[in-house]
């Protein structure tokens, strides 16, 4: 390995051939991020050099390695890292050369196009006379721009590469014309602090020194190489090693994972990557059954594949295979088609935003485990049951990762055909908080009881309610309706039957009706699913008018409600029942299954308490006086609302932030009552109190059974 530095002059002045390789990336520097950024630092540079002759710029590094070349040949290197940065460069001399030649300034013109180009009479095995050869896709883009002889010629060009070239033309006349003096003399000032005032470190590697581990850790200015990024150039690196046609495998098995779609951004929690990179993780973590984390992919695989046994043209053709369907997993998920297993599932995983589950598609359905397509479903909706359920129920994911690799692991042990039994046994025997497989009874109660419209995205909401509207349609356990037909997905609109205005038009009699019509609205049992949004004078009707305009809608689980003569909290859980049945039919567990945990209690617990039902109850009657910690009195009004001054407030919180002067405020600390206890201090009794009422109407209830 030769490390030195050089100018551009000294690096292009003799006759070579740099080659980017095929399997390198395209050309992704942009104008805001590089182009401007490289400009700068050469006008900055001309001006300081004015005064210190022998200043210089670092552009950052670049690796090369000497290649065969035939007789008679140019001296042939491949250019494992710094593409993008000599690319730049190139195409910045070959922009100034040519506004310098329509100028006329014939000497600076000359001075950069010789460090573009070789002598025609170097045979360059039908390279042309440009110093770099772009094997990849870049190739003839990059051929187009710097064999045009006339800034004209541009305007018929929208390539990067292009834009790139015409952003240095239009940046080097504003060099000629910004400022006094000769133009031809600042032309000339320009060339000499291009060639000669910039600097690269170029090392150059021997044929036989491995260029990847220097290529994984130079990337000094340009945009950061992703694991997508360092496995392709690792995979092909190894092709080459074993003597395959690269050109071949990249044209005919490979191509496809270059295609845009595979840049686009994709959602991992708070975080994004890009698609190539998500796909490349779950697929080793299919392979190997070990949890991996995004950043640690390529090590991984690069791990992976010196003890796996497999020859490099044999991962490929898996990866490209597998990529395939990947994709096509998540693009039937968006479409209307009739969907199978593996596509349903997709959807409604991405609807309720977890991605970890993924490397089981690939283990299920790709060639390692080799599991019969009937099993494979049978495991898949086994997780998807573990998935859906926990995400009803808002238990986290943060654990899934390691739940499913490790599965994995453990597949990877057993009969083809034990696989989903397998699943199975092992998703339910998961006690732990962030992995437990949530029972029916607590499904029950969640759909029962929960304000699933406050807890739940749109998305998560709605994929639940086309859960219970496929089950209306027949659809249950992954089988085929008599319809053969399922609800139009991400199409509908989430919409309560009574409305969330509903004083109008649905009135109760006392504030403790109230406030327990108000926990209803928000609860499974009250939402529906419509094929457009009601407009607000019918969303806000009585429930004669609304239930007559849900006669249009061809949403099964909405007409089925025209048949309800009163729609009020009884009809509510009654509805809700019937929604908790058709997600545990959809989404079974193992017969008897049911977790004892505290993590796994129904979630009333912990529930978010109105301060209104504390009034309710008696337990702040109506004009009890509070005082703040400031010192400030308020009063509690029959309604529930709290007093200060002149103000009225819903919540102690949003009372307190006016009392204390603040924007927020924690009004079950702030506040009071006349014994000395704060708010907060009352919340147990309310709930010992809730338990018993709850305890009693259970036994009551049990008592009147004949």
């Amino acid at each position: 390995m030769e490390p030195v530095v050089r100018t551009p002059q000294e690096l292009f002045s003799l006759p070579q051939l740099l080659e980017v390789p095929l399997y390198q990336r395209p050309y992704v520097w942009e104008e805001e991020h590089q182009w401007q950024p490289l400009w700068e630092d050469v006008v900055r540079l001309a001006e300081v050099r004015r005064s210190e002759p022998s200043k210089r710029h670092f552009m950052g590094a670049v690796v090369t390695q000497v290649r065969p070349a035939a007789m008679g040949a140019v001296t042939t290197f491949e250019l494992i890292d710094g593409q993008q940065r000599l690319t730049t460069l190139q195409l910045l001399m070959d922009a100034a050369a040519l506004i310098f030649e329509e100028r006329g300034f014939v000497n600076p013109a000359q001075r950069l196009a010789a460090l573009t180009r070789n002598a025609a009479f170097y045979d360059q095995s039908g390279a042309g006379e440009l110093k770099i050869r772009h094997l990849n896709d870049d190739g003839p883009e990059f051929r187009a721009a710097m064999d045009a002889s006339a800034t004209s010629e541009f305007d018929e060009m929208d390539t990067r590469i292009a834009r790139a070239h015409r952003f240095f033309q239009s940046k080097v006349e504003e060099w000629l014309d910004g400022a006094e003096g000769d133009p031809a003399a600042r032309a000339q000032e320009l060339a000499v602090t291009i060639d000669s005032g910039l600097q690269l470190v170029v090392i150059t590697l021997g044929e036989r020194e491995d260029a990847q581990i220097i290529f994984e850790t130079l990337n000094a200015r340009g945009t950061p190489l992703n694991q997508g990024d360092l496995i392709k150039n690792f995979v092909f690196k190894g092709l080459v090693d074993e003597g395959v046609d690269v050109a071949t495998v990249r044209s005919e098995v490979w191509r496809p994972l270059e295609e845009r779609w595979w840049r686009a951004e994709a959602s991992l929690g708070r975080h994004s990557l890009d698609r190539l990179s998500l796909f490349l993780n779950h697929w080793l973590v299919a392979r190997t059954g070990r949890e991996i984390s995004t950043p640690r992919t390529f090590d991984e695989f690069r791990r992976w594949c010196d003890t796996a046994g497999v020859s490099m043209a044999e991962i490929v053709v898996d990866l490209a295979e597998s990529a395939a369907l990947y994709r096509d997993w998540l693009e039937r998920a968006k479409s209307q088609d009739d969907l199978d297993t593996s596509a349903l599932f997709t959807y409604r995983t991405q609807a309720v935003g977890v991605e970890a589950v993924r490397p089981m598609q690939l283990f299920l359905y790709t060639g390692v485990s080799e599991v019969p397509r009937e099993t494979a479903d049978a495991a898949l909706r086994h997780v998807e049951s573990w998935t859906m359920r926990r995400a009803l129920l808002r238990r986290g994911f943060s654990d899934a990762g390691r739940v499913i690799s490790t599965l994995i692991g453990e597949l990877l042990l057993v009969a083809p055909e034990m696989v989903a039994e397998r699943t199975q046994s092992y998703l339910a025997a998961q006690t732990r908080p962030g992995t437990y497989w949530p029972s029916d009874e607590e499904v029950r109660t969640y759909v029962r009881e929960a304000p699933a419209y406050r807890e739940h995205s749109r998305a998560r909401l709605r994929a639940f309610l086309e859960t219970y509207e496929d089950a209306q349609r027949g659809f249950t356990r992954g089988g085929r309706a008599q319809t053969g037909v399922r609800v139009p997905r991400n199409r509908l609109q989430v919409e309560h039957l009574m409305p969330q205005k509903w004083r109008a038009h649905w009135p109760v009699p006392n504030l403790e009706a109230e406030l327990e019509r108000e926990k209803y609205v928000h609860r499974f049992g009250n939402l529906t699913l419509l094929t457009g949004s009601l407009n607000s004078q019918v969303s806000n009707a009585g429930w004669e008018r609304k239930r007559k305009e849900f006669g249009q809608y061809e949403v099964l689980v909405t007409r089925k409600v025209q048949q309800v003569e009163t729609w009020d909290e009884h009809a509510i859980d009654a509805r809700a029942d019937e929604i908790a049945d058709a997600l545990i039919h959809t989404w079974p567990t193992p017969s008897g299954h049911h977790v004892v945990m505290s993590a796994a209690r129904a979630t009333l617990e912990t529930d978010w308490i109105d301060f209104r039902e504390l009034v309710a109850v008696g337990l702040v009657p109506a004009d009890t006086p509070l005082k703040g910690q400031n010192g400030t009195e308020a009063t509690v009004l029959p309604s529930g609302r709290i007093r200060v001054g002149a103000r009225e407030f819903d919540s102690p919180s949003g009372a307190a932030a006016v009392a204390a002067n603040r924007k927020t405020a924690n009004g079950w600390t702030f506040w009071r009552v006349p014994d000395g206890r704060r708010l907060s201090e009352l919340k147990p009794e309310f709930r010992t109190m809730r338990q018993e009422a709850e305890t009693k109407g259970s036994a009551g209830a049990s008592t009147n059974v004949d």
